[in-house]
């Protein structure tokens, strides 16, 4: 199964029609139908269940659907190794981060890489589900994540990077300011602009779990520059970690420590001790320790 094939199978799933999926990836409808085709008889499963002009995801339809943007990348990454051969590289190291914490590497990363210039470094920006996953398949060296992801991955390695009180984040005319300071210390009916919710979202796994708090509602997003756009839009009030300097990329929004039932989860670089490649993974551990 090529990427091809890969990329009109998800267009198929995301149109549930094969004439969109075609007008999609720019190729006639029988070229879909025949690449979903060639997928079912290689994997040996049906993908769609097809009455009339309905299509609808299989249970096998809705796995491969799922797993798809890790396979793409996999196939990215082999197809820039490949292309990368022409460079000498002494190693490589697979390094990834979450949704907010690039700031943590940035530093490290410029300093291992004017002591090992040789060393190729590919770096990725994962949800945290996924970053558990690259793990758990072995396709990642080295990961930066909040604690409630590093404790998902219990057979690795860890090394605290940061701990301390999260901040609140508003727009400087956000009427959250203005409120008295037991309103404020309960956020009381303040939309929480967050990312994603669910298990790894560190702000709604907090305020959901402690009855103090008096928000309104949440309002999700899927990143970390969306979600800062709608907190710089007014649109909510953001609860980040300090390290994310976010006074200085945006000069409009009023940051303060969260002095009340704080935020307080820490973040871990993440790595597996058993991996071949230690001796790479050694020398950029020593710009932590």
């Amino acid at each position: 199964m090529d990427k091809n094939k890969l990329n009109y199978f998800i267009s198929a799933s995301r149109h549930l029609n094969f004439t969109k999926a075609a007008e999609d990836c720019h190729v006639v409808q029988g070229t879909i139908s025949k690449q979903i085709a060639s997928i079912e008889d290689e994997l040996g499963v049906k993908l769609f269940i097809r009455k009339g002009q309905t299509l609808s995801l299989t249970p096998a339809g809705q796995k491969l659907l799922d797993d798809s943007n890790d396979y793409i990348e996999q196939y990215d990454a082999i197809e820039n190794s490949l292309k990368g051969l022409r460079f000498v590289f002494d190693d490589s190291l697979k390094t990834a981060v979450g949704t907010m914490e690039h700031p943590l590497i940035i530093e490290p990363m410029r300093r291992f890489h004017s002591s090992h210039p040789n060393v190729e470094m590919i770096f990725s920006t994962y949800t945290y589900g996924r970053m558990v996953a690259h793990f758990r398949n072995d396709t990642l060296d080295i990961g930066i994540c909040h604690d409630i992801c590093a404790d998902k991955m219990f057979d690795m390695k860890r090394i605290p990077v940061y701990s301390g009180n999260w901040n609140i984040v508003a727009h400087p005319d956000h009427p959250y300011w203005n409120m008295s300071e037991d309103a404020r210390s309960v956020l009381y009916e303040q939309n929480i602009v967050s990312i994603t919710g669910g298990e790894y979202d560190v702000v709604y796994r907090h305020l959901s779990n402690n009855t103090d708090f008096r928000h309104r509602r949440f309002i999700f997003s899927n990143a970390l520059i969306s979600m800062v756009s709608l907190i710089e839009s007014g649109y909510g009030i953001g609860i980040l970690p300090p390290f994310f300097d976010i006074s200085k990329w945006y000069t409009t929004l009023r940051v303060e420590k969260m002095v009340y039932n704080p935020v307080t989860t820490g973040f871990s670089l993440v790595y597996n001790p058993r991996k071949q490649k230690m001796s790479v993974i050694e020398k950029f551990l020593q710009y932590y320790k």
